[in-house]
């Protein structure tokens, strides 16, 4: 049986905000994490590389039609 460790704990190990792992355990960002009852079991061997993290920032401008927009003189 895998070895679990609390939301909190997983947080403090991948140095992320305790907000941002309980986002992305709702998400379902976080391979093998659980719910039980109301608490969140993240897999003790979790690493940040596991974790489909979300990109940051506005995405890319298009020219209507999904391509990315280019600047032509």
């Amino acid at each position: 049986m895998n070895n679990f460790i609390s939301a909190s704990e997983a947080a403090r190990r991948l140095d992320v905000l305790p907000q941002t792992m309980s986002r992305w355990l709702r998400e379902d960002r976080v391979p093998g994490a659980m719910k039980v009852s109301n608490m969140w079991l993240v897999p003790e061997s979790i690493s940040i590389e596991d974790i489909d993290v979300p990109v940051m920032g506005r995405p890319p401008k298009t020219n209507g039609n999904g391509q990315a927009a280019t600047m032509e003189g």
